[in-house]
């Protein structure tokens, strides 16, 4: 049976820097402890479309052990969460699938460009900044190469660090001359005023920042919530800073007294507070690819019987090729799609090049397959019988 409740739970607002995750873990508890006391005895299933991975941490034991359960996660910070490994249920990577790393990111970018535009004379005023002003980048993959692409077209002086080498790997940009690929992080902070975090994590981990900073330097996070500069928002939390906007700019001064500013409060800079930071008809994409997802979490759902023993296993999945084939297809049609080039929206109809490019483990699943075939194809299935009876 479906049960067709919803229930809509609000959410409280931290009051100092670096509070949001220790909040959203609380609000977190108390949906699950709702969730635990209203769950029936007809419930067989339980689907979880998470963002940042903590709805899947939290969710308690009892109710991950007696429960067909599946895990959707669709940022790629909630990747990096151990927890996600000792999970005793599978959990599909929609974060690191080829449609969600190669057609959403420049949408992301153009959304946080947006922002730029209506704010960087505002940003750059605080210190005077101008065209000589040197872009710092930490995290080359989708956001931070698309995000470097965009300066170096204004004809910025741009630094890139990232632990992956691989990701300088066939890279193509406009005005390469002025790409600097330097060797760590505390390069990018040594030899750039205004410095973009892109990891999905904790970008300025174990870098002593307020003692490092010798020159006025603004921060902007372009990822999930206030984690890429999370632990120096922590040092700064001790001094008692507080909070009269979440998203306000955070401004405090290093120990030889340069200015640092980080940008709406460590937040993702496209986060303006307005309903759709990105237009609901370029977010299509990542919104059908989600919703494939709950499709295949039903399917996946369950738990293997061996000897009598019910066996709860941990798997990271691939979003099905299939899913994001047919998503991508639809898609394609819509005027939004237009920004991509064809040859790119072409490599969605090899499934062998969106396994290559998606995250996770990929199972065959013949009903999923079915669910997910494009018209043509339905088709031609259709037709094939036909044709050998006319033979």
């Amino acid at each position: 049976m479906i049960r067709e409740d919803i229930c809509l739970m609000p959410s409280n607002r931290p009051n100092k820097v670096s509070e949001f995750q220790q909040v959203c873990r609380q609000d977190i508890k108390a949906m699950w402890d709702r969730c635990g006391k209203e769950l029936e005895d007809d419930v067989e299933s339980i689907i979880v479309l998470d963002d940042g991975g903590r709805c899947l941490e939290e969710m308690p034991p009892y109710i991950r052990l007696n429960y067909r359960v599946a895990g959707i996660e669709q940022t790629r910070g909630g990747l990096y969460s151990p927890t996600l490994n000792q999970l005793l249920f599978p959990v599909i990577e929609v974060a690191s699938s080829a449609l969600k790393r190669e057609i959403e990111p420049p949408f992301i970018v153009k959304a946080i460009t947006k922002e730029l535009e209506e704010r960087m004379q505002d940003i750059f005023s605080i210190f005077n900044f101008n065209q000589r002003t040197v872009i710092g980048i930490i995290g080359n993959g989708a956001i931070g190469s698309a995000v470097a692409q965009h300066f170096l077209s204004l004809n910025f002086t741009v630094a890139v660090y990232d632990e992956n080498e691989e990701s300088f790997q066939n890279v193509a940009l406009k005005n390469k001359n002025k790409l600097y690929r330097v060797p760590s992080r505390e390069a990018v902070i040594a030899n750039s005023q205004c410095i973009f975090g892109c990891t999905g994590k904790d970008s300025l981990y174990g870098i002593p920042l307020l003692d490092t900073v010798d020159k006025d330097t603004i921060f902007i996070s372009c990822t999930s919530e206030d984690r890429e500069f999370l632990s120096t928002l922590q040092m700064i939390h001790q001094r008692s800073v507080v909070m009269t906007d979440p998203l306000g700019d955070i401004v405090c001064s290093s120990k030889n007294g340069s200015k640092i500013v980080f940008v709406r409060g460590g937040y993702p800079f496209n986060f303006n507070g307005k309903p759709w930071n990105v237009p609901a008809n370029e977010i299509e994409p990542t919104q059908g690819a989600l919703l494939g997802a709950v499709i295949q979490a039903m399917v996946c759902a369950k738990k293997p019987i061996d000897g009598g023993l019910t066996i709860n296993q941990n798997e990271r999945l691939m979003l099905d090729p299939s899913i994001q084939q047919f998503v991508v297809e639809k898609w394609r049609r819509a005027p939004a799609a237009a920004e991509h080039p064809t040859a790119l929206l072409d490599c969605f109809n090899q499934p062998e090049w969106i396994k290559k490019n998606s995250g996770g483990k990929y199972y065959s699943n013949d009903l999923i397959q079915r669910c997910f075939l494009l018209q043509e194809e339905r088709e031609e299935k259709l037709e094939a019988p036909r044709l050998r009876s006319r033979l």
